[in-house]
């Protein structure tokens, strides 16, 4: 079980890392995309989607291999209250990614599609698509200080 233990924490690290890595210079893409015209706003939506969907998987990657390192260490009540307290941030982020994060980058897509560009719907999807994201990077944060501060019950 040891073995197993290290091999599920790499891959939930790894994937907590391929999370918030993939998202890094997102919404500057976005941003220069609308400012540089139609086609290129298309392409970095399209990109944008994709990296939506790689941050999508990690995600959940991250989510089930916590849950299984939980059941290693022998389950839920032989867990520290800040694996607790960890997935309880975990749980929020996944429902802040799925009530603003990919409704919002499923509008650009539509919006990136349509004949003609509204610049002002584009930077409102934007603009909740950063609140989202900043608060994303804040909960893996207080989640990462989770992972490194035991805090027994």
């Amino acid at each position: 079980m040891h073995i197993l233990y290290k091999i599920l924490l790499v891959i939930h690290i790894s994937a907590a890392a391929l999370a918030l890595g993939t998202s890094t210079g997102l919404l500057r893409l976005l941003r220069r995309g609308l400012q540089a015209g139609q086609g290129t706003f298309a392409l970095a939506v399209e990109d944008a989607a994709r990296r939506g969907k790689i941050m999508g998987m990690s995600g959940m990657a991250t989510l089930w291999t916590g849950l299984s390192l939980i059941f290693v260490i022998g389950g839920f009540k032989a867990a520290p209250l800040n694996i607790h307290i960890a997935l309880t941030l975990m749980l929020g982020a996944v429902a802040i990614s799925l009530s603003i994060m990919r409704p919002n980058l499923g509008r650009l897509v539509v919006l990136s599609s349509a004949p003609s560009l509204d610049a002002a719907a584009v930077k409102r999807h934007i603009k909740k698509l950063a609140m989202g994201q900043g608060i994303l990077h804040l909960l893996w944060l207080c989640i990462l200080v989770l992972m490194l501060v035991r805090i027994e019950k």
